[in-house]
């Protein structure tokens, strides 16, 4: 029974809009724009935008998971690198170098 109520709604307001004057189907026809059909398109149009925003979500999703391994990665590679260390400041008490003395 519920299938078949908005195919018999669709043809009562196409009925009802070709019944009367030019003057009031225009009248209808707009008032069915603005009560009906505009919050229905309006929300086909929010939910292909929305749609369009879970897709744009989930591949930034995939970026920032490659994002972050790859900066692991060389997180890693930086803990296994020898790092050149100046000489502290108490290194330069002894001198490298034979003392001409």
């Amino acid at each position: 029974m519920k299938r078949f109520i908005l195919p018999l709604v669709l043809v009562v307001l196409s009925l009802l809009m070709m019944l009367g004057s030019e003057a009031s189907r225009i009248s209808r026809a707009s008032w069915l724009g603005r009560t009906v059909l505009f919050p229905f398109s309006n929300s086909l149009l929010l939910i292909k935008a929305n749609s369009s925003l879970k897709s744009e979500v989930a591949s930034l999703r995939v970026q920032l998971a490659d994002n972050t391994l790859r900066n692991l990665e060389l997180a890693n590679k930086l803990k296994d690198c020898p790092l050149y260390t100046s000489p502290s400041p108490r290194d330069r008490t002894r001198s490298r170098m034979p003392s001409s003395a």
